[in-house]
């Protein structure tokens, strides 16, 4: 392990971001998110800690906060919504979208000035509207306890009150087969009625303590995201964080973070939703990706978890760096204009 911990340590230097805080000046932010408790209230908190590190003057705002006499900055950065009483009020705005969830005109996409797009995926949606698109990529929060071992017999499943998580088919799987290893499965959409306990299947139907969950994503060998759709992946991301072995289905962008074809399962249908698709695993192409990994043995698993762990820090260091330079180039032009 301590042979991993040097390769982590030699990814961390080699990605570490050149132009951290090499600005010409500090930028005015805003940064608008939806304070719910959930990713939106997560994707701000974690925007505004990199921000914060880079030097610029970070504002959080509610999407829907009135603009009543608001001072002009620099850049404005919405995730999800536009708000359009905000536009007049930034040098340049800037939208980073979940295409799933967009829901407002088509037509207001083209008074921003850039889309970030966190995923190829996102990328190639909003090139097709022939939209200004910048990559920039982004991270989760790291989730990894190296006081934890990991137990590959025991699976985990994180579905919260999402449900575009791909639970139904899993739970399906598993209430069919006694013969599958233990799975816990956090939930908070009332699965337990119509699922009870098992043997190999234990709910926990309400929001658990961090802890808690801390405890069972680093303990837990191999974490099922068989995701119907991601506007980013922070469900995949939190996985791979842990060093865990990280099943998901083989769509966009869901197979962007995992690339290991052991780990795929294979799409049974897609339908549109929104700017985006939806992609339905079957609960057989699940078990078939299941049998493969059950024969892989427990040092290549552990192999596998920390590649993704690795990759997870390339990710996080890629996103600071994009940020980072795009942001440098505000910042030049802004003190040319002085």
């Amino acid at each position: 392990m301590r042979g991993l911990m040097g390769i982590v340590w030699v990814v961390m230097l080699f990605c570490m971001p050149n132009s951290l805080k090499l600005h010409a000046r500090p930028l005015e932010i805003n940064l608008f998110s939806e304070k719910n408790g959930k990713g939106l209230e997560s994707d701000q908190k974690i925007m505004e800690k990199v921000l914060a590190e880079l030097g610029h003057h970070v504002h959080c705002r509610y999407l829907y906060e009135p603009a009543i006499n608001p001072s002009n900055v620099d850049v404005n950065i919405f995730f999800q919504v536009i708000p359009e009483q905000w536009l007049p009020y930034a040098s340049h705005n800037w939208f980073i979208p979940n295409p799933e969830w967009y829901t407002q005109e088509k037509g207001l996409l083209d008074r921003v000035d850039l889309i970030l797009c966190r995923t190829r995926e996102v990328e190639r949606i909003f090139r097709s509207l022939s939209l200004e698109t910048y990559f920039l990529g982004f991270t989760s929060v790291d989730c990894y306890k190296s006081e934890y071992q990991k137990n590959f017999s025991q699976l985990f499943h994180l579905c919260g009150q999402n449900r575009q998580k791909g639970t139904l088919p899993l739970v399906n799987l598993w209430q069919q087969n006694s013969t599958l290893p233990l799975l816990v499965l956090v939930e908070q959409i009332h699965l337990g009625q119509s699922f009870p306990n098992s043997n190999n299947l234990y709910l926990i139907s309400q929001r658990v303590e961090e802890p808690t969950l801390r405890f069972l994503q680093n303990t837990s060998g191999i974490h099922l995201c068989p995701s119907e759709t991601e506007g980013f992946g922070h469900y995949i991301m939190e996985a791979m964080s842990s060093g865990a072995v990280v099943v998901t289905t083989n769509a966009p962008p869901m197979n962007e973070f995992i690339t290991d074809e052991r780990c795929l399962v294979d799409v049974e249908s897609s339908a549109p939703e929104r700017l985006g698709v939806k992609y339905y695993i079957g609960s057989a192409a699940l078990e078939k990706t299941l049998q493969k990994l059950a024969s892989i043995p427990i040092h290549e698993k552990r192999r596998m978890g920390w590649d993704n762990r690795i990759n997870f820090l390339k990710k996080e260091a890629e996103f600071k760096e994009n940020l980072s330079r795009l942001l440098l180039q505000i910042g030049e032009s802004a003190c040319r204009r002085m």
